[in-house]
């Protein structure tokens, strides 16, 4: 009788077990909770990530015929290259934040669609890209150069209408991940035709 007391315990000890193990199996539960949280919500952010690349930009102009023609000048300073394919540039106008123009690696904005000429000067609405003076493509890595050259249509207001005396935002935007890889604010000025 004396070893089975010695086993079981009076009334005033045998209490303590159960609460002890109803503690341990709630720790336990809460742990386990917490682990399976953090995986099933880390599984959502599989996604390629974004280049991480230190862009500058600049503002430019260069002129045709006669016109100047206001330019985006983006300089790759360093970090990741960044295909030329998955990114679109945005140029928004600050102050209301309304979109410009989007320009993206094909379609109808697309980086390489006009290369302007004398003859286009005034009757065309078309913005084009360039990579270092040439056609954008491949990657773009350090040391490169992307200029955006704006819309030449003089026919309306006898200057250019899309970033004459403009406060603009650009945006370069990584498609995969859409997340901006860069993001910079410039001021033109008055642009005047001849």
């Amino acid at each position: 009788m004396q070893f089975a007391k010695k086993l079981i315990g009076d009334e005033e000890e045998r209490a303590v077990s159960p609460v002890i193990g109803v503690i341990l199996m709630v720790a336990i539960t809460v742990i386990l909770a917490a682990v399976i949280a953090a995986f099933v919500l880390d599984m959502g952010n599989l996604g390629e990530p974004a280049p991480n690349a230190q862009l500058s930009h600049s503002d430019s102009e260069t002129e045709v015929s006669g016109v100047t023609i206001p330019q985006i000048v983006t300089t790759h300073d360093g970090g990741d290259e960044v295909s030329s394919d998955e990114i679109r540039i945005v140029v928004r106008d600050s102050s209301d934040n309304s979109a410009i123009q989007t320009l993206t690696p094909d379609g109808a904005n697309g980086f390489n669609t006009t290369d302007y000429t004398s003859d286009a000067v005034g009757t065309t609405d078309d913005w084009y890209v360039t990579k270092n003076g040439d056609e954008v493509s491949g990657t773009i890595s350090t040391g490169d150069t992307l200029v955006v050259t704006s819309s030449m249509d003089t026919s309306t207001t006898g200057s250019n209408p899309d970033l004459h005396d403009t406060d603009v935002e650009i945006q370069i935007i990584h498609d995969p991940s859409d997340s901006m890889i860069s993001n910079s604010n410039l001021s033109f000025g008055e642009y005047e035709t001849p």
